[in-house]
């Protein structure tokens, strides 16, 4: 049985998105389906909407979200329907080294983005799921692990935020400089920018 619901599709780099009604499975072992309720756009976003980005087109657009559980696969326990959450896009498995050791970001366990490849059609035609989430659409199916509890005192545009931005820069002050308790560090934002080089579509196949 398939789940049929709206969403924004880029036909390919720098192409205007289109609305359309595209085709998801119902989730599956270890899967949850949410229903979108906020949704960022973040620079990776707007570095494909400009072409200077390359992912495999066409898809669907968006990977910090939030959202209200709508149905779990079998085997989830984490969250049951009803539950509020954030949608992460730095799936683990839970299984593997990196994962046992903290360093979720490092897991070696291929599955995920196999999942990418089988969770949604446009038509006839699979597409691959932006970075496991594709969040501009009414409903997203995704990896349980990728679903984090959001508090009820917590909007769900807040918690949108939290899935990408704030968990960005705060693995890059944690995990790059690794400040001292204590110290003093400073923040400098930086324009948003092309980069001189693509990353091409292949690398994230």
């Amino acid at each position: 049985m398939t789940i049929t619901c709206q969403a924004t599709v880029p036909w390919a780099p720098g192409q205007p998105l289109e609305i359309r009604n595209v085709q998801l499975t119902e989730p599956q072992p270890g899967e949850v389906l949410v229903r979108t309720a906020a949704a960022g756009i973040c620079g990776t976003g707007l570095l494909f909407a400009v072409g200077a980005f390359s992912y495999p087109a066409p898809t669907v657009l968006g990977h910090k979200a939030s959202g209200t559980v709508a149905a779990v696969g079998a085997d989830v326990t984490t969250v049951a329907p009803r539950d509020r959450g954030i949608v992460c896009d730095q799936t683990f498995c839970g299984q593997c080294a990196a994962c046992l050791n903290s360093a979720m970001v490092y897991y070696t366990d291929p599955s995920a983005k196999q999942r990418q490849h089988q969770r949604m059609r446009l038509g006839d035609e699979p597409i691959r799921q932006y970075l496991g989430v594709s969040a501009f659409a009414e409903l997203m199916v995704v990896d349980a692990h990728a679903l984090i509890p959001l508090a009820d005192d917590m909007s769900f545009e807040a918690g949108a935020l939290l899935s990408c931005c704030l968990t960005t820069g705060l693995a890059t002050v944690f995990n790059v400089n690794r400040p001292a308790p204590g110290s003093s560090v400073a923040a400098i934002p930086t324009p948003l920018h092309r980069p001189p080089s693509r990353t091409s579509a292949k690398e994230l196949s």
